[in-house]
């Protein structure tokens, strides 16, 4: 009888033990095996600056895991943003120490590997960057300056194209003429002194701090000569009159004169209403400023309108308006990094203010799922069979 009793004993408690051991060790081993694979990805996400300036599309970013190459990599899109392209996943092990470089060159901040994570991470870069290899060589695309006139105000703007971020423009040789100055956006302005023709060399310089240069002439000429109007002489008879002298040939000249007096006509323009919608927008929104323009003149000329952010030229329009008309002129632009600008149009101004975007992070590129989804689906599956066990060893009874 006793050792009947002795062997349900064992029966009831023995399968319950192992059970038991069999769930402690799940939990215990469990968490170092997923941790040490290197199956689940640490994807990364978040914006790229260069310089001081959100960078350009097409940059490349990649990542090393304590300091071996990963093969992971993405590119930068318009925004400034990288791993929403395409999704960074770095593959490494629990703690691995990642860094990152952008086209070659190492960010500043590097970050903590963390299986299955999905990071937001800022990344910034200082110095010379190598030439963004999706983006067209930094160039000045403006081929000449038209003549200006000793007294008449000038203004035109010099452009470029290709390279990244913030142009920057400098005279590295020669002057300008007598009374205009180059601003740092490129524009050229001022009322010129002297007359004459003078070369000098514009370079323009980008966010990457890649140059291009192109030399320029600009002729500007002596003021037109005036005809003084004709007064005839005081008579000194009764009976007689002089004849008026014949009119004096005058060289051909652009002034436009009234139909009605004779008298030159020129446009005589000014500027106000100047309104910027959003005034508060999120980095990476287009931005709409409207100004209006009175031509309280008599004449139609056109005139260069140019948009200036923080004093750096952002876009400009050609507009002719009739004799007192007005029209209302819209410009289009965005800022990508946040801030407080100044919006000017003339002598308007405006404020814009420019938040951070909300966080959104990229779609998942690949497997991330979180470590304690896996540990908890084990320990749970190891508990049903547990279970599944003990309800069929009380069926056996």
């Amino acid at each position: 009888m006793n050792t009947i009793i002795c062997k349900n004993i064992s029966k009831r408690f023995v399968l319950p033990v192992i059970c038991l051991l069999i769930i402690v060790t799940s939990l215990m081993v469990l968490p170092q095996v997923v941790s040490a694979s290197p199956g689940i990805p640490n994807q990364f996400y978040g914006t790229l600056t260069i310089n001081g300036a959100a960078a350009a599309a097409g940059y490349t970013v990649t990542a090393k895991d304590n300091g071996v190459d990963s093969g992971a990599s993405t590119t930068t899109d318009s925004q400034g943003r990288y791993g929403y392209s395409g999704a960074l996943m770095v593959q490494g092990n629990q703690g691995d120490s990642i860094t990152f470089f952008v086209n070659g060159v190492q960010a500043s901040q590097p970050a903590t590997f963390q299986a299955g994570g999905i990071t937001d991470l800022a990344l910034t870069v200082s110095g010379t960057v190598p030439a963004n290899g999706n983006s067209s060589a930094l160039s000045i695309t403006t081929s000449s300056f038209y003549a200006g006139a000793v007294g008449n105000s000038y203004s035109q703007t010099l452009a470029a194209s290709g390279g990244s971020g913030t142009y920057t423009f400098t005279i590295t040789s020669g002057s300008l003429p007598a009374g205009l100055t180059l601003g740092s956006g490129g524009s050229i302005t001022g009322t010129p002194t002297t007359a004459g023709t003078v070369s000098f060399t514009a370079q323009v310089s980008d966010s990457a701090q890649a140059t291009s240069s192109r030399q320029f002439d600009i002729t500007i000429d002596a003021p037109a000569a005036t005809t003084p109007a004709y007064t005839p002489p005081t008579s000194t008879s009764s009976t007689s009159l002089p004849s008026e002298p014949a009119a004096t040939p005058q060289s051909p000249s652009t002034t436009q004169t009234s139909a009605s007096t004779g008298s030159p006509s020129f446009a005589d323009y000014s500027f106000s209403e100047l309104t910027v919608a959003p005034q508060i927008a999120n980095a990476g929104d287009q931005i709409t400023a409207t100004v209006r323009v009175v031509n309280s003149g008599n004449g139609s000329d056109s005139k260069n309108i140019v948009l200036k952010v923080n004093d750096i030229n952002m876009a400009q329009q050609v507009v002719q308006v009739d004799p007192g008309k007005s029209q209302y002129i819209n410009f289009t632009f965005t800022e990508n990094t946040p801030g407080t600008y100044s919006v000017t149009v003339e002598d308007q101004t405006a404020n814009l203010q420019v938040q951070a975007a909300p966080a959104q992070a990229p779609a998942a590129g690949g497997s991330s799922i979180p470590v304690m989804v896996i540990i908890a689906a084990g320990v749970l599956l190891v508990i049903v069979l547990v279970v599944l066990l003990i309800v069929r060893q009380r069926q056996n009874y």
